[in-house]
């Protein structure tokens, strides 16, 4: 069993199969002709004549998988990475319990920022 493949033949099977048809219906009419060139197959053809017209298998060249297409972070997973650490924020949460507020206040301009940086879609 010979294999034929696509760089031999990029038409595909059914072309091939065609061609192979076509030929041998040409070499049955040559021989009726005189003085007349004798048909010169595709070397594919001629591979499969000289095997055997069924002993021969056509293997397409493997598609290579298309990698998927990562989807995009959405709004909530961009502001998460940009985040102060939620433990600075309970720190500041409890000093501003206390009457220092500064560093709260610090820590939600910086998530303002954020939310400005990456809204809701």
């Amino acid at each position: 069993m010979i294999e034929i493949n696509e760089t031999e033949y990029p038409l595909g099977e059914v072309a091939l199969i065609k061609a192979v048809t076509d030929f041998r219906a040409k070499v049955e009419a040559h021989k009726l002709s005189e003085g007349q060139p004798a048909p010169i197959p595709h070397p594919a053809v001629e591979k499969i004549l000289m095997a055997g017209v069924d002993n021969w298998v056509f293997k397409p060249t493997p598609v290579e998988p298309t990698p998927p297409t990562p989807t995009p972070p959405t709004y909530k997973q961009l502001r998460e990475t940009e985040y102060p650490p939620i433990g600075d924020m309970v720190d500041a949460m409890a000093k501003a319990l206390d009457g220092d507020a500064a560093e709260f206040s610090a820590l939600q301009i910086i998530r303002n920022a954020v939310k400005a940086k990456y809204p809701k879609i």
